[in-house]
């Protein structure tokens, strides 16, 4: 294995389509608030709340920014078992709407035998204009982080394969059928019910000790995100988890708790509860 996979380096360096340069890319900023507009819409469009993790990676924003993005993006997936992270295509824009749309006419023609459509728990890949940003949405933290991974890795697919004269995925009814194959949708299902507070994301003051910690282990147990805030720094290493982001701050101080408000926004899009 490792000496075909040399051997496919070795070629593709051979061709410079190893090694590939970001695109130049304006980074922008983010706001809050479009970013949770935007998580909202993404979880009225699938039935449930879901966490959105912005991304502001060079190699994403580069993606986002390429000048056939709209082309090469919207191809298919990698590696057919990606679909049922990452659908068959990422969402351009926030036209959540449209996106769903689109999605159920791709489902409508190949779904003779699917039992219901799933066109959520997706990935944007371009926000419209600079105050919305890539990002990544899922049914919890987790889920999110995972077609984060699988998209970043995506990227040097597409990247790579454009530098060997084009980036192609399999036909779409050859995708449908991996996406609604019983065997893939059994992976989904491994997790059973979501718990009580999936998608939802909570904020605790205090989170270090005490009350507030008691806090924070309660909401993570019962499957809500957690944005931790304290005094004291140890807060920062609570929990080593996708779902948990703990922060020292000193919410006294004005600046402290935009930062840290921002700083939520950029792991989850948005809050749900302040404790």
């Amino acid at each position: 294995m490792i000496e075909l996979v040399t051997l496919a380096e070795n070629y593709l360096d051979s061709k410079n389509a190893w090694l590939v340069v970001p695109n130049r890319f304006t980074p922008g900023r983010v706001s809050a608030d479009a970013q949770a507009d935007l998580r909202r819409k993404l979880s009225d469009a699938a039935g449930s709340p879901l966490i959105l993790k912005t991304v502001t990676n060079e190699r994403t924003l580069s993606l986002a920014q390429h000048p056939q993005a709209a082309t090469i993006t919207q191809q298919g997936p990698a590696t057919p078992d990606h679909v049922i992270r990452t659908k068959r295509t990422p969402m351009l824009g926030t036209d959540v709407e449209r996106y769903v749309a689109e999605y159920g006419r791709y489902f409508g023609e190949h779904a003779p035998k699917a039992k219901e459509p799933r066109p959520c728990s997706t990935r944007p890949a371009r926000g419209a204009g600079s105050h919305v940003r890539p990002g990544c949405g899922g049914r919890t933290a987790k889920d999110a982080a995972i077609v984060d991974e699988i998209y970043d890795h995506t990227i040097d697919v597409i990247l790579r394969a454009e530098e060997l004269g084009g980036f192609r995925a399999l036909p779409a009814k050859d995708i449908f059928d991996v996406e609604y194959w019983d065997l893939e949708q059994a992976k989904l299902k491994k997790g059973g019910k979501p718990p009580a507070f999936a998608g939802e994301v909570a904020l605790v003051t205090g989170a270090a000790s005490g009350i507030g910690k008691a806090t924070v282990a309660a909401f993570l147990a019962r499957g809500a995100a957690v944005i931790g805030l304290d005094l004291d720094t140890k807060v920062e290493s609570l929990h080593a988890r996708q779902d948990f982001l703990g922060l020292h701050c000193d919410v006294t101080d004005e600046q402290h708790v935009t930062v840290a408000l921002a700083r939520a926004v950029l792991a989850f899009a948005a809050l749900t509860c302040w404790c």
